[in-house]
């Protein structure tokens, strides 16, 4: 029945369509008529059945097509499906490896972390504690007490020597260092009261005083305390452990003059010397060098402080020289005459009462007693007059009678760029006692330790310091041992006649 309805619809709508035509073959409504038969057919409602059919058509067509599947297309298709899996498979090995390895760095980055917070704690640690050094440091302040003459009769000196150790003190850079000036007056009472005083001050390192009573004033004190004095006179006899004596001591010169002098074939030595106790100091030492080569002073002269004592102490000490020099000269005539009878030819072996005279003096003293000996007839071509550093001053250049004369002293290898610079900043020459000052300053910036303190081995060093005046070691006595040279005045110059040793022997 369905069937037959769909027929009849279907003769119905070509029907339609031809009579459509017909009438209007060249009018465009005809065309937009069939248009809209066309929807209304397209419209018509289907039957339930044959809606039923179709899905069972289209099923089994589905059907046949998954049957005709090749083997082929199934092993690609299983190898897609395989490799799916294996893709998922290694996508979640790659992700247990990830999250191991991820484990793994989160276990090191925690150790790495650790380490580091340890690392930046013990920095800190460090940095707090370098910070409590370092203002336990900035509160140090190598405090030396410096006593020095500022005021008074000696005060120039005193200035002078300031001067020297306020340069040290500049050239070493050491901003710890910080010197506490007193005036002594060279005085010693006033000596004691400034010690006393920087002492309850918790100063324990100083330089100075510069003269023998002074040094004798504080002495005691430096006893009972741990303290250590470079005092700047040359007196050692003053000289004891944890008090040295820096002046350029006249005893070891002398030791080294005669050994000089002995050296050169002269044993027959004349001394003259200061009348005070200097002089007997000098003769004491004289003595024990002479005995160490089984010799004597053949004659010993003291003068005092006046022209007339000097004068009267070269006359005596030149006694027989006179008679020397004209016994000289009768030999020399008679030798001319060729007087075989003369008794002075066959006795013309004649000794000169002295080989060497020892003139313990500096300055005019010295030119007096010099001009005085060659008036006395005692010729210095013939004698040697020897000396010490206290020659070394040019106002003795000029006196006739000294030339020829030698003496020891330091050596100068340090002592230009010193007297240079000294001249540039202050206008005016450095003395010697100043030189010994800057040496004192400079060694105690090389052996001060980080806490201020000085330790015995290094301050007692056997081989000793090159300072400006030459070689130094200081002894565990509180002497201060030195190395001289030997000058002789040639055209009114100091000329270095033997160089100082360049160490200690022993």
């Amino acid at each position: 029945m369905i069937k037959y309805k769909f027929i009849i619809n279907k003769l119905s709508f070509y029907l339609i369509f031809f009579v459509i035509t017909a009438c209007a073959v060249n009018d465009k409504e005809a065309f937009n008529i069939i248009d809209e038969a066309k929807k209304i057919f397209l419209d018509f409602p289907k039957d339930e059945e044959n809606e039923k059919k179709e899905k069972v058509l289209k099923a089994k067509e589905a059907t046949k097509k998954k049957q005709k599947l090749t083997k082929k297309d199934r092993v690609v298709e299983k190898k897609i499906s395989n490799d799916h899996q294996h893709n998922i498979l290694k996508e979640g090995l790659n992700n247990e490896k990830k999250e191991t390895l991820l484990d793994k760095e989160l276990k090191e980055s925690k150790l790495i972390s650790k380490r580091k917070e340890k690392l930046i704690q013990k920095e800190e640690k460090e940095k707090k504690v370098a910070v409590q050094n370092n203002l336990k440091a900035d509160q140090y302040e190598f405090k030396i007490g410096v006593l020095l003459p500022l005021t008074g009769e000696h005060k120039q000196i005193g200035s002078l020597i300031l001067n020297a150790l306020e340069m040290a003190l500049f050239q070493s850079d050491n901003k710890k260092l910080k010197l506490i000036i007193r005036d002594t007056r060279a005085d010693a009472q006033t000596t004691k009261k400034v010690f006393e005083d920087l002492i309850d001050n918790d100063i324990r390192i100083f330089i100075g005083p510069l003269y023998s009573k002074s040094l004798a004033s504080i002495e005691n004190l430096v006893s009972e305390k741990n303290i250590k004095v470079f005092a700047l006179t040359n007196n050692s006899n003053l000289a004891k452990k944890g008090m040295w004596t820096f002046g350029i001591d006249p005893q070891q010169q002398i030791r080294t003059i005669l050994d000089f002098v002995i050296s050169k074939g002269n044993k027959n030595i004349g001394f003259l010397l200061p009348d005070n106790s200097y002089g007997y100091l000098l003769y004491d030492t004289i003595e024990k060098a002479l005995n160490k080569n089984n010799l004597f002073p053949a004659r010993v002269e003291f003068f005092k402080d006046d022209i007339e004592s000097q004068r009267q102490a070269a006359n005596k000490i030149s006694r027989g020289f006179k008679e020397y020099e004209e016994d000289l000269r009768k030999i020399e005539e008679d030798l001319e005459r060729k007087d075989s009878d003369s008794l002075l030819i066959n006795n013309r072996d004649l000794k000169k009462p002295l080989d060497s005279i020892f003139i313990g003096a500096s300055g005019q003293t010295l030119t007096i007693l010099a001009s005085q000996l060659q008036y006395s007839s005692v010729d210095p071509k013939k004698v040697s007059y020897v000396g010490t550093s206290s020659w070394e001053d040019a106002s003795i250049l000029q006196e006739p009678a000294l030339k020829g004369g030698v003496f020891a002293t330091t050596s100068e290898l340090l002592q230009k760029d010193i007297k240079k610079t000294y001249s540039t900043v202050y206008g005016s020459d450095i003395p010697k006692v100043a030189m010994v000052a800057y040496d004192i300053l400079s060694l105690l910036n090389a052996v001060l330790n980080e806490n201020g303190e000085i330790e015995y081995k290094n301050l007692v060093n056997e081989s000793g310091y090159l300072g400006s005046r030459g070689l130094f070691r200081l002894k565990y006595d509180g002497t201060v041992e030195r190395t001289f040279q030997i000058k002789k005045i040639i055209k009114a110059k100091f000329e270095t006649y033997q160089e100082a040793p360049k160490f200690f022997k022993n």
